[in-house]
């Protein structure tokens, strides 16, 4: 049997607010075209584009705890994509036992197998590195996704001597830092270690995912093998959109932005928490990101989201992010992901709304 829903409100973690999505494409067209005509009159006129910054000196810059930035990219997918050519060869790649399919996908499709580490309330279980043949390890440090939690500091420090004892890497995803509420800022992994971090980044969380931009930041024994894993073709990467982007860093329009959108997603956290204070459900994920994570009594999860569809509410169960090969040694629990930056303004409340009948209608709660 299959269901088929009609999905009028999106509570899933791949989405933003279209309206958000709007005003910034909308204020970097205005740069675009600013740029390209800048360009095109110095290539008229035969001389050096002096305007042009490059993304490695500007966000070099922006990110003061990062050492280099070598690589811009579509996005972290492609990233992952290009890393896993790098590695293919040399053993699994260990991924965080719930996490997001799209990476073990992209893995996959270039022939990359991947070993689940599990997760618990300090983040991944490093000691299951150890238990591997992993050579690389992608990890969520700054804010687990689904969990929310931050790796735990003696587990950072115990996955950097994994690296180093096995001669491997880890490729910090650091896919939402930019929006923290109730702590203080989580340094890079990278800046603890160049030489065995690959840092990964976008602009998907902070801006839109239409931008396709993202970036690595390499050791410098990695950056020959990603060039050549890429095969010199970075064809998705849109050179006007990248410069833009690194103006929109250098002149502080982005972080002007990020600090505008921490305030509302603030104030969208707040008012979520507080709807579902009546239910049976534990909240966690609370002091960083776009989602919270929503844990369900046992066994209530499949009638969550089969209602929330039926309601028209696109929502991620926590059995869709566990690893397929994840065994009975890693903890398994009921809960939805629901990220709170996605709807519309307007929509948010009503979202809400929907969302708190969903969880009234569902036995046990």
């Amino acid at each position: 049997m299959a269901f088929l829903f009609f999905i009028t409100v999106s509570l899933n973690c791949n989405n933003m607010d279209p309206k958000i999505i709007t005003e910034q494409v909308e204020t970097m067209k205005k740069r675009i075209t600013d740029e390209r005509i800048k360009y095109e009159k110095a290539f008229k006129e035969d001389r050096p584009f002096a305007e042009t910054k490059s993304i490695h000196s500007t966000l070099k810059a922006f990110e003061e705890e990062l050492r280099l930035l070598d690589e811009a990219g579509p996005g972290t997918r492609h990233a992952v994509e290009i890393l896993g050519r790098v590695f293919a060869g040399t053993g699994p790649i260990a991924v965080e036992a719930y996490g997001l399919f799209l990476f073990r996908e992209a893995l996959a499709a270039v022939g990359v197998a991947t070993t689940p580490v599990d997760v618990d309330e300090y983040g991944a279980v490093v000691d299951d590195l150890d238990r591997s043949d992993a050579a690389a390890a992608l990890l969520t440090p700054a804010h687990h996704f689904p969990h929310g939690v931050p790796l735990h500091p003696t587990r950072r420090t115990a996955a950097l001597d994994w690296a180093h004892r096995r001669g491997g890497f880890l490729l910090e995803d650091d896919y939402d830092g930019e929006f923290r509420y109730d702590r203080q800022p989580v340094g890079a992994m990278q800046g603890l270690d160049p030489e065995r971090v690959v840092y990964l980044g976008s602009a998907s969380k902070s801006l839109a995912p239409v931008l396709r931009l993202g970036w690595m930041v390499l050791p410098d024994g990695l950056i020959d093998p990603v060039l050549a894993a890429s095969g010199g073709q970075q064809f998705y990467v849109n050179g006007i959109v990248a410069l833009t982007m690194a103006d929109f860093i250098a002149n502080r329009s982005y972080d002007k932005h990020i600090r505008r959108m921490r305030q509302i997603y603030r104030r969208r956290r707040d008012r979520l928490v507080e709807r579902l204070q009546p239910f049976d459900v534990g909240v966690s994920g609370l002091s960083a990101g776009l989602h919270l994570l929503l844990r369900l009594p046992d066994g209530t999860e499949p009638e969550v989201v089969r209602r929330a569809g039926e309601a028209g509410i696109a929502l991620s169960g926590l059995a869709l992010l566990r690893h397929p090969d994840a065994g009975p040694e890693i903890g398994s629990t009921d809960g939805v992901v629901v990220n709170f930056g996605t709807p519309a303004e307007h929509a948010f409340g009503p979202a809400v709304d929907a969302l708190c009948r969903v969880l009234e209608s569902t036995s046990r709660l």
